[in-house]
């Protein structure tokens, strides 16, 4: 509801009295105020942050399983990914806030740590499959179960890194490690453009020839070698990409490779390849113009070191 006598209705386009929608969902909830809880601690941002966790878990309409326990996201890569950047800030507002709005600390920490445990399990559902879904998204590193020509080529790096970054610093590797591992594989053995969108094209990165067809490779070296052979994408440049897609796929390596030398991952095997392929790659850009870099709705910030 647009608040009567609000000072900015102008600029906004409001209507004092009207209810507007928020246009979000569960597969946006990015920030949604965490960097103001954590510069000033207001215990109004802890009440948001604990209704953003709230909503995380409302929108997994399956709701908790029969023995209490909670439920991640899992299945369409944004919301899997949010799903742990809610529970991050939940970890984050219970050890550090309390109040009589807030969920107690125990059982702040007991959704906390369900959401994070049901996704390491179902992944290693997905991992241990012998199908051909299981087998491709276990070699390209894909963080759920969604599958079909392969996976979406940004909601990945859009919206994992940070979350896997903290996790990490907090003793759970596996996102992060798995992230990167996708990242190498796209942006070191493949590379360029072509790392963006393998086979397919639009918002998907492909590596098989039709959606739930079947695959031709059994290791990460022949995923690599497949896409490599039937793509016509520049693996030596990103002409054709979306900046702020090859971006946060650069920011989502440098990350991983700060949390591998501050010992919170193990290795990743050619990082170090990755990231000089993609500084190589981004020299050789032909300029063009994409929003998509100063938009707000998948997090644009400067494509930096």
């Amino acid at each position: 509801m647009v608040p009567l006598g609000y000072p900015y209705l102008k600029e906004l386009g409001a209507t004092a009295g009207k209810t507007m929608a928020h246009s979000r969902d569960q597969a946006h909830l990015f920030n949604h105020g965490y960097a103001y809880w954590l510069a000033t601690g207001d215990p109004r941002a802890a009440i948001l942050q604990q209704a953003i966790a709230a909503y995380s878990l409302a929108s997994v309409y399956q709701g908790a399983y029969s023995d209490g326990r909670y439920r991640s996201r899992f299945g369409y890569q944004r919301s899997t990914a949010n799903s742990w950047t809610a529970a991050w800030k939940l970890r984050d507002i219970a050890l550090n806030a309390s109040g009589p709005l807030l969920w107690p600390k125990s059982r702040s920490l007991k959704i906390v740590d369900d959401v994070m445990a049901d996704w390491e399990k179902q992944i290693a559902v997905v991992d241990a499959g012998t199908d051909a879904s299981s087998i491709m998204l276990r070699l390209i590193g894909s963080i759920d179960n969604q599958s079909g020509l392969g996976i979406s080529n940004f909601m990945t790096q859009g919206y994992g890194p940070e979350a896997a970054y903290l996790w990490a610093s907090a003793g759970r590797p596996k996102m992060l490690e798995r992230l990167a591992r996708q990242m190498v594989l796209r942006f070191g053995y493949i590379g360029g453009t072509r790392g963006v969108y393998g086979t397919a094209s639009g918002s998907a990165f492909g590596a098989r020839a039709t959606s739930g067809g079947p695959i031709t490779y059994s290791t990460v070296e022949g995923l690599a070698a497949y896409v490599n052979g039937n793509s016509t994408y520049p693996a030596d440049s990103f002409d054709g990409a979306a900046q702020h897609t090859v971006m946060r796929a650069y920011w989502l390596l440098r990350l991983a490779k700060d949390a591998q030398a501050r010992g919170w991952i193990s290795p990743v095997k050619d990082i170090d390849l990755a990231i000089s392929r993609m500084e190589t790659a981004r020299a050789k850009v032909a300029p063009n113009k994409d929003l998509g870099v100063i938009g707000w709705k998948h997090a644009g910030i400067p494509f930096a070191d």
